[in-house]
């Protein structure tokens, strides 16, 4: 049977499964030709990243969410964002916690985002130097499907990160472990940081390259880098200003993933994650306090899925 995307067949899903398979085979084993990109190499030895690391500060932000409580017969969602501050080598460790009511108006991944991006400027007019980092991307391509309203309020809210960054100085790092952007290569198989795994080798990463997507409405220049540290490079964008010191800053982020349980994510962004997860027994328990309290009546729906 012949395949490609988009063409309908007379089969379940699972039935098609290998045709799909075999197809993104094919188009993985095709020769991209790689852009002229120059490429550095770390030079990383036994602790290296320890060395690195010692009396260094690093932030990571990290959130949650509870959507709207409906079958708890509330209206209303939370947000949730932990922030963990680390000084290495000195046993400093700092948790601190913000978190929102919202109403049916309002939209849990946006108010979730723009938690940590307001928690990350805190962090950036505090004194003192500290390299802090976000889980995801600051390219919000995405958002090119939301109403305007929306998609504004979003590249606002960078554009007050990225500024407050330059403003005072105090690097921050947009962190993406399972990168399919495309910004080095059209064919919509191939994604940079495929073709780019062959082309670095371990512990080398690519020169600052300034994104060149439409990401219009941006008051500064988002650049990025890929970085191998494992069998496919991780993205890692930053602010312009930080592409003139560009050595020292992928440092910093290849450190901090060495140290991490997988060493290939950033150990300051586990410790983020791990204390911003909302469990699924604290949403229920949550849902089922505030229903008991109020009085509110809990949807069948719900019961009968327990």
């Amino acid at each position: 049977m012949e395949f490609h995307v988009g063409k309908v067949l007379n089969s379940r899903i699972i039935e098609s499964a290998h045709l799909f398979l075999d197809h993104m085979k094919r188009e993985e084993s095709r020769k991209v030709e790689v852009p002229n990109i120059e490429k550095f190499g770390l030079n990383v030895d036994r602790d290296w990243e320890f060395g690195v690391l010692n009396d260094v500060r690093v932030v990571g932000v990290d959130g949650s969410q509870i959507n709207h409580l409906r079958e708890f017969g509330i209206p209303f969602g939370a947000v949730q964002v932990a922030k963990v501050a680390v000084l290495h080598g000195k046993a400093r460790f700092n948790v601190d916690y913000r978190c929102k009511w919202i109403g049916l108006n309002e939209d849990a991944g946006f108010e979730r985002f723009k938690l940590e991006i307001q928690s990350l400027i805190e962090e950036i007019e505090m004194a003192g130097e500290s390299y802090l980092f976000m889980d995801g991307s600051f390219v919000l391509s995405f958002t090119s499907q939301f109403r305007k309203e929306l998609r504004d309020a979003y590249i606002e809210s960078v554009n007050e990160l990225l500024q407050s960054s330059e403003m005072n100085q105090t690097p921050v790092f947009g962190f993406i472990e399972g990168s399919y952007a495309r910004d080095l290569t059209s064919d919509p198989f191939i994604h940079d940081a495929l073709f780019l795994s062959t082309h670095l080798k371990r512990f080398e990463y690519t020169e600052p390259l300034k994104c060149e997507r439409d990401i219009s409405g941006y008051r500064s220049d988002v650049y990025f880098s890929y970085l191998k540290l494992n069998a496919f490079p991780v993205r890692i964008e930053f602010p312009g200003w930080m592409a003139d010191d560009h050595s020292k800053f992928m440092e910093i982020a290849a450190a901090e993933c060495l140290i991490g349980s997988t060493r290939n994510y950033p150990y300051i962004l586990e410790r983020a994650h791990r204390y911003a997860v909302i469990s699924e027994k604290e949403r229920e328990a949550i849902g089922l306090f505030l229903a008991a309290k109020t009085g509110k009546q809990i949807s069948m729906k719900y019961l009968s899925k327990r």
